[in-house]
């Protein structure tokens, strides 16, 4: 039986998002593994794909730096010196209006770190950095830092089967100490998110919910969350990159695990939202994973785009009064730690 969700209909935009609540809402147990120790996931598949994703060597497609070109307006390109990879490697900084004045040095911020989607190139998330930019602005959210990750193609932000590629390690053992400490952040999970669009809600899944100690917002726009077999239709030479088609490794780092190892941690304590187009391709894989957790009751805010496909301009629109706003929501409001007066000697 289902348990009530709360549903919120958009006047000038008809689309569903639901909250689950803390009742159980448990759906079709999965059937138990060959070996008896867990449980196996549901196996949805998407309709094929008309051409199948491919990947270039590692030489090739391995860009850890950002082209100093196009960057986005509001951006400022940064690197650091990766002792993981041996490298270089870039990021964007988005500084909101009025960090930079003496009369804020005391003031501290939340962090977003953006996805980009399979190129991998974090100048592809701009449009929403200056989205964000105009809101903090007009005072609709609160001001907050954001960080756009160098991605790299078609890495699923995990580590690699033959550790050839750890953009995983990379993005949590050095990149967020780094921001930390380069910038005025307020440096606890509760005011720092993750989000990202299609392979980048992959990586905000997969990262969010691996490490429930570092973020405390998860935010999911069309993951592709699926089974092992799912990519290895759709991407064959991408899952053999990343999981080495090794189906334990897969299972140690899928989402759909993750989020059950890691539940105590994160249930009642993240805040989640997942949005997908109702005409999107990976739509069986949202409704797959919102089913999932309602059935670990975790309460997340779930929304289906009438007619949306795998495009982000048009989900984003039909969701287009619940894409800021909910960072008004998420970060709580920051208290500065209080300084003990001094008593003379």
């Amino acid at each position: 039986m289902r348990g009530k969700i709360v549903i919120v209909l958009a006047v000038c935009c008809a689309f569903v998002v639901s909250v689950c609540p803390a009742a159980p809402i448990i759906p079709d147990a999965p059937a138990a593994s060959r070996n008896g120790a867990e449980p196996e996931r549901r196996l949805p598949r998407p309709m094929p794909r008309d051409k199948q994703r491919t990947r270039e060597s590692r030489e090739t497609q391995d860009q850890w730096t950002i082209p100093r070109k196009d960057l986005p307006d509001k951006t400022k390109l940064a690197s650091f010196e990766s002792g993981i990879v041996g490298r270089s490697v870039n990021y964007l900084i988005y500084l909101p209006p009025g960090y930079e004045r003496i009369d804020n040095e005391k003031i501290r911020y939340p962090v977003l770190y953006m996805l980009p989607n399979y190129s991998g190139d974090a100048r592809e998330v701009g449009a929403m950095i200056g989205k964000l930019d105009e809101a903090i602005t007009d005072r609709t959210i609160p001001p907050m830092i954001v960080v756009a990750v160098q991605g790299i193609y078609g890495s699923m932000y995990t580590d690699t089967r033959d550790r050839g590629r750890l953009i995983e390690s990379v993005i949590v053992r050095e990149l967020v100490p780094r921001i930390d400490s380069t910038f005025r952040t307020i440096a606890d999970r509760e005011h720092r998110g993750i989000e990202g669009w299609s392979m980048g809600a992959y990586g905000a899944a997969h990262l969010g919910f691996k490490y429930p100690d570092v973020f405390g917002v998860v935010s999911m726009f069309a993951p592709p969350i699926g089974p092992l077999e799912a990519f290895q239709d759709e991407m064959p030479q991408i899952a053999s990159d990343v999981w080495g088609d090794n189906a334990r490794f897969f299972r140690d780092n899928d989402p759909w695990n993750l989020v059950e190892r890691n539940a105590d941690q994160i249930r009642g304590k993240t805040k989640i939202r997942l949005y997908c187009g109702a005409a999107d391709r990976y739509t069986v894989f949202a409704e797959d994973f919102h089913a999932r957790l309602q059935q670990l009751q975790i309460p997340h805010e779930y929304a289906l785009v009438p007619n949306a496909k795998h495009n982000s301009g048009q989900m984003l629109l039909g969701v287009k009064d619940r894409v800021l706003p909910f960072w008004k929501e998420s970060f709580p409001p920051y208290v500065p730690p209080s300084t003990a007066p001094t008593t003379a000697p």
